[in-house]
């Protein structure tokens, strides 16, 4: 079975082609099939459409991770049709990303170093996504605000700790 497609190309048609070539492994029968498949994803959400269901359209991740169906890519899928299609602003961000991103992901799935990077970076977003779609925004906010308050409340008392230790030097 041979996949002739590449991820990039995947991500920008929602599609890949499928061959298979069997031969027969009996003695002296030189029996050949082949039989080609496409197996495509649901195409994208319309952009004025509401939520849910939206399918492909993930060029960037998919062209990062190298397919439409890897984890990473499901929750961007889900953020995008849970969330983002949701609200005008969202619709807006979903259009301008389907308008921009086909290139960019054309120049990430030809260079191993790209998709390494792209990834990196997305995995903050990919993490912040799925708390949004599993827990909720409210649940989101409080939690980074709790980790946000934590380092802000450890750095003070550092900071304190470094100015006195300055003093008791200063002074002796």
């Amino acid at each position: 079975m041979v996949v002739k497609t590449t991820a990039a190309n995947a991500a920008l048609t929602n599609s890949a082609s499928v061959t298979s070539n069997l031969t027969d492994p009996t003695p002296g029968n030189n029996t050949a099939t082949s039989n080609s498949t496409v197996v495509t994803n649901p195409p994208p959400a319309p952009a004025g459409g509401g939520g849910g269901g939206g399918g492909g359209g993930c060029f960037i991740a998919t062209a990062a991770f190298g397919s439409p169906l890897e984890s990473h890519v499901q929750i961007l899928r889900d953020f995008r049709d849970r969330i983002l299609l949701n609200s005008s602003a969202g619709k807006a961000f979903v259009q301008f990303y389907y308008r921009t991103s086909p290139a960019i992901a054309d120049k990430i799935a030809q260079s191993e170093g790209l998709r390494f990077i792209t990834r990196a970076m997305l995995m903050p977003v990919i993490g912040v996504a799925y708390l949004i779609v599993h827990s909720g925004m409210l649940m989101t906010m409080l939690l980074f605000t709790s980790i946000l308050l934590t380092v802000i409340f450890t750095i003070v008392i550092l900071r304190r700790k470094m100015m006195k230790s300055a003093r008791v030097k200063a002074a002796a």
